[in-house]
């Protein structure tokens, strides 16, 4: 969302997604297991949001490491250049699990040095640092949400901070974009498909192996598999994590920033809402989940409940 662009075309073999965002009320299960809480009513309503994947400077910046298969042992990659549709899917049926690596352009790649290693807590300051260096992004995301997070507080020393309460007030920026896996046990969050990559290149985290009843698949759009981590010199894993494949890190801040600000809660139990993500040609359900006056999860969800709650 750095620029809004026409459609691009598919260059040098890489995908390049883009399309007009449409959030319209919906409503979705919550996927992730250690995701609970009492859930708000909201009214359903429309938010009409562009996208483009273009970095600051006009051009789309690809991963320059290969990918690797030497992931954590009972796992299997989460991207790869063959289409190897399979069945047995909770959801798609048949469908290629494992995608084209994505292109991560130039803040994408700072989310993930920001991230550090698996397990890493990011200081706020750091999340300010790389937002401080990447202003042209910063400035997007103030666009993009009305010009504050909080009404009356529009310089952009106040929006920086207001956007790291947001972020950081529940961990949102650890639990989506890093991921938050415990040493031995399980993992919380990991929503960012840049990530997935990076861990993936790293031969840090793989796809969990004989899962397939639990993968869900929206091709080119949602993808959920269990995930194994490599923490120290132990892993994490779960059955169930998932990440939406046009989301790139900007897109991520910006959308869940102007939901948080017309769905806030200061309340200590998390409450969830959907809002309906039409990117690319596809349309898939997101689950926004916010607590102690900020945002705590944002995730894809391939099988919604269409009994939840709707967010504004």
């Amino acid at each position: 969302m750095s620029q809004l662009v026409p459609p691009l075309k598919v260059m040098g073999g890489a995908i390049l997604l883009l399309s007009l965002f449409v959030f319209k009320a919906s409503s979705a299960t919550i996927l992730e297991e250690f995701e609970s809480g009492e859930q708000g009513s909201y009214v359903p309503a429309e938010v009409k949001l562009g996208r483009g994947i273009l970095s600051s400077n006009n051009t789309v910046i690809s991963h320059s490491h290969p990918l690797l298969t030497a992931v954590p042992s009972d796992s299997l990659p989460f991207f790869d250049n063959i289409n190897n549709p399979v069945s047995g899917l909770a959801v798609g049926s048949p469908a290629d699990v494992t995608p084209p690596p994505p292109t991560l352009n130039s803040f994408d790649k700072a989310v993930n040095n920001t991230c550090g290693a698996p397990g890493t807590v990011v200081d706020p300051s750091r999340f300010q640092a790389m937002m401080k260096k990447n202003s042209a992004v910063l400035a997007n995301i103030k666009k993009f949400v009305g010009g504050s997070l909080v009404s009356g507080r529009t310089s952009n020393a106040d929006f920086l901070n207001d956007l790291t309460d947001v972020w950081f007030k529940a961990k949102a920026f650890d639990h989506i974009f890093c991921g938050e896996p415990t040493w031995g046990k399980s993992i919380g969050g990991l929503h960012f498909v840049g990530r997935y990559l990076e861990l993936q290149q790293k031969g840090l985290a793989g796809r969990l192996a004989n899962n397939t009843s639990r993968e869900e698949v929206l091709p080119n759009a949602v993808y959920t598999m269990g995930v194994i981590i490599k923490v120290g010199d132990k892993t994490a894993r779960s059955p169930v994590k998932g990440y939406g494949y046009t989301l790139n890190a900007e897109e991520i801040l910006s959308i869940a920033s102007l939901a948080y600000k017309k769905n806030p809660n200061t309340s200590s139990t998390n409450k969830a809402c959907q809002l309906s993500v039409t990117d690319d040609g596809k349309t898939f359900t997101t689950v926004f989940v916010t607590k102690n006056g900020a945002i705590r999860t944002f995730f894809p969800d391939a099988s919604p409940d269409n009994n939840n709650p709707k967010c504004l």
